[in-house]
Formats: C-alpha cells, structure tokens, sequence
C-alpha cells in the first residue's frame, strides 16, 4: 500500500489563496497611519522629557543597560527611539533629529552611573557602532595591510598599536561628546534668554 506523503495544508483551516494580493498595502487609505496624525509632541523639549520619563522606568532602564552591556551602541539605541518616535506619532522627522543629541547624553549619563564609571576608566560599552565602539578614523588600503603585516611579523607591537588606536578613538569619543554638552548648554542659555525676554515684553 503506497503512502500519501503529502501534506494537505486544507485539513487544517489554512487556504493559501485568502491572503492579500500583492500591493494591497499601497491601496490602504492615506491616513490611517499614526506618522500621518498630526503629532504628539511639537517641540523637541517635550520629546526629550518623554523619553527621560520612559527611560526611568525599572524594566526599560534594566532593558536598555542589557543592550549595552551586550554591544548595543548608544548611537544605536538613540536612533531607535528615533525610528520609533516617528513611527508612533510622537514627533516629526525635525523635532525627532533635534531631540537626538540631548537623548544621547541623557543615555550616556545613566550608563555611566549605572556601570558606576569613573572620569578616566575605559567605557565598558560602546558609544558609536565601531569596532571599538569609538570615533574611529577611516583607515586606507595601505593603513590596513601595514597592520596586517605588522600583526603577522610583531604581534605584540601590532596590540600595542591596537590598544593605543582604541585609547584614541575613545578619546576622540569622550570629546566629541564633551563638545555636544557644551553646545547643548549654550543652546539651553540662549533659550532661557530668549524666554526671559519673551516674558518682560509680555509684562
């Protein structure tokens, strides 16, 4: 007696024919989608506040450190919540941009007291999703078949080298976001200037 190995994939309720046809997304009427209502918050201040609000929740902070302390960058995470931002109708693409550089630090603040790191340790988790986790500088053909070869003939001066690349893309990572704080200060003065003004002429 033969055996029928084939499956029928009607006995169980499934017909492969009720499904939508290809392009039926693109036949959904426009504005149905939360990026396409009118958006949650206007300013970058309220998005910023929002997100320092979410990220103080035990289960998403425990969440977040877990993602860095797997290799998760911060550039990484801080583009995520921008993604979602817009996705969900939170913000437009403008505010969600702006917002991005204050997120960052805020991240960067709780990582650091969360790894309990001090001003001159090494960062146990990555600020940009490099090799080093660093602003690394883009190397040439010749840099990287010079290393190649020094690796092979002088391994250990090959991981001094490597160490010290490492300390200066760190470096160079720690100044970067040293100079975005600055800036995120003068941007917070001048506006605490321009509101104070805002309030005389009111009065």
């Amino acid at each position: 007696m033969a055996i029928d190995n084939k499956l029928d994939i009607m006995a169980g309720g499934y017909d492969p024919r009720m499904r939508p046809p290809p392009g039926h997304s693109l036949t959904t009427a426009p504005g149905n989608a939360k990026y396409e209502q009118p958006p949650k918050f206007s300013t970058s201040e309220e998005l910023i506040e929002y997100s320092e609000d979410r990220l103080s929740v035990p289960d998403i902070e425990e969440e977040l450190m877990n993602s860095l302390a797997m290799g998760v960058s911060i550039q990484e995470v801080v583009n995520g919540i921008g993604v979602v931002s817009f996705s969900e109708g939170l913000a437009n693409p403008d505010v969600v941009e702006n917002s991005k550089p204050e997120i960052f630090i805020n991240i960067l603040s709780r990582a650091m007291d969360f790894f309990d790191v001090g001003e001159n340790d090494p960062l146990p988790f990555k600020l940009f999703p490099t090799k080093s986790g660093g602003m690394e500088k883009r190397e040439t053909l010749d840099d990287m078949s010079r290393l190649k070869a020094a690796q092979e003939l002088n391994p250990v001066a090959a991981q001094a080298y490597d160490d010290n690349r490492k300390m200066e893309d760190e470096a160079r990572a720690r100044d970067m976001v040293a100079e975005m704080s600055m800036e995120l200060n003068e941007f917070r003065s001048a506006k605490e200037r321009q509101d104070s003004f805002l309030n005389v002429e009111e009065e």
